[in-house]
């Protein structure tokens, strides 16, 4: 149980930067934390990422990953908090490239990319994800840029009993997800009330 909050780099991981590591957090905050370029609470390269019941809250990256930054790692999350998070480019709360996502009971409110690019809450470039019962609320992206909950150029991505609720993409394409590569798979999903200002209230 640990408690990361105020923290600053002028680089890389606000709070926690891991270069092929394995790294490992239970009920444990990060707030507030932020960071020059990626990963405003937590910078993952090439390495391995567990979370169990954390909450990242008020995390801001000046380029990928407000809250998560995660390149050519696995990224394995369950029953943790993702609120009011802010990139300037993608990925809002989480940025993955080249990574494996696995979320289970999370959720994902009011995260926001906030300048260009996409994925208000999430941004997955050349990767995986699975999510199970995950919730979206609230999250948008930059205008003119797409995905208020996701944006998505990854390979396979598969979501079971996932909700997404109130997301925007205020000028461009996805109000939910934009989907640019890859196979999307969706069961006993819901989605309500998100928005575009173009293509696709919901899924593009």
């Amino acid at each position: 149980k640990c408690i990361f909050s105020d923290n600053t780099s002028g680089a890389r991981g606000g709070a926690v930067r891991g270069e092929s590591a394995v790294l490992s957090f239970s009920e444990s905050n990060f707030i507030s934390n932020q960071s020059t370029y990626n990963g405003g609470a937590i910078d993952a390269n090439n390495s391995r990422l567990t979370l169990s019941a954390c909450t990242f809250t008020g995390n801001t990256s000046g380029a990928l990953g407000g809250a998560i930054n995660g390149a050519s790692a696995a990224l394995i999350f369950a029953d943790s908090n993702f609120t009011s998070n802010v990139s300037q480019l993608e990925g809002g709360a989480i940025n993955g490239t080249n990574a494996s996502l696995v979320l289970t009971n999370c959720s994902f409110t009011s995260n926001q990319n906030a300048s260009f690019n996409g994925g208000g809450a999430l941004n997955v470039k050349g990767g995986t994800l699975s999510d199970i019962n995950g919730t979206y609320t609230g999250n948008s992206c930059a205008p003119g840029s797409g995905g208020g909950a996701i944006q998505w150029a990854g390979t396979d991505a598969n979501f079971t009993e996932t909700s997404f609720s109130e997301n925007q993409s205020p000028s461009y394409r996805g109000g939910a997800i934009i989907a640019t590569s890859g196979n999307l798979q969706f069961s006993k999903c819901i989605f309500s009330d998100n928005t575009s200002g173009a293509r696709g209230g919901a899924v593009r």
